[in-house]
């Protein structure tokens, strides 16, 4: 998948880098039947992202997207594109994350979120 973007602010070096945990997680900008696009809110709007998560591990990119929206989103999704990948080197927590992104359509009716415990407490709501 090519690479979207590489974000390090803090200008991390190479070998720096070598040195951090990598997280592989799955993202996607999901349409509904009226193109409506499926956007997560967190702490009460402080920011928002698109619905994904971690890649557990044996999972395939495209079974973690589908089982991510389901909890997070309440949608079953049919992957359209892949999108790309985006690197975010974080100094702080001195990890790699690398965001495989996609798009997807709802399948079927939405459903109900189904989110971890840290997720109701960050206040994770679909709009």
């Amino acid at each position: 998948m090519n690479n979207i973007k590489i974000i390090n602010f803090e200008n991390v070096s190479f070998a720096e880098k070598e040195t951090f945990s990598i997280r592989n997680s799955v993202r996607a900008v999901i349409f509904d039947d009226e193109n409506n696009i499926g956007i997560m809110k967190i702490k009460g709007g402080v920011f928002y992202k698109v619905p994904g998560g971690g890649i557990e591990k044996g999972e395939s990119r495209e079974d973690a997207l589908k089982r991510e929206c389901m909890e997070e989103a309440g949608v079953n999704i049919e992957i359209i594109a892949k999108l790309g990948k985006v690197i975010e080197v974080k100094k702080v927590h001195k990890k790699v994350q690398n965001s495989y992104c996609y798009i997807a359509k709802v399948i079927g009716k939405k459903g109900s979120q189904s989110l971890t415990e840290s997720e109701v407490r960050d206040g994770y709501e679909v709009e």
